[in-house]
């Protein structure tokens, strides 16, 4: 499965938007397989705790931030998704990147 092409722009959260005087949107590249159910997502930060990352979670109309657990699945070599716990789908080891767009 390939992965999602869908894209967005982010800008820094308030205050650190304050702080940075050249902040611009950053694009962001949906982390999913294509053709998948819901919103798209992104993880921007991991807490480092292996429990919670943040994500960046958008649609036509809205985007924002969102704590998520990570997946719980392992592949057959005990490698753990890479993406968010009931996420649609399949898990990050089969999906391909995206090609250049």
């Amino acid at each position: 499965m390939n992965r999602c092409t869908a894209t967005t722009l982010i800008s820094p959260p308030e205050p650190f938007a304050d702080l940075l005087e050249d902040a611009r949107p950053s694009p962001v590249l949906c982390a999913l397989g294509e053709k998948h159910d819901g919103d798209h997502a992104q993880m921007l930060w991991d807490d480092s705790g292996d429990e919670l990352a943040a994500w960046v979670r958008w649609d036509s109309r809205r985007t924002r931030l969102a704590p998520l657990r990570w997946c719980p699945v392992q592949n057959g070599a005990g490698e753990a998704c890479g993406l968010f716990a009931g996420h649609p789908s399949r898990h990050d080891w089969e999906i391909n990147e995206a090609p250049d767009v």
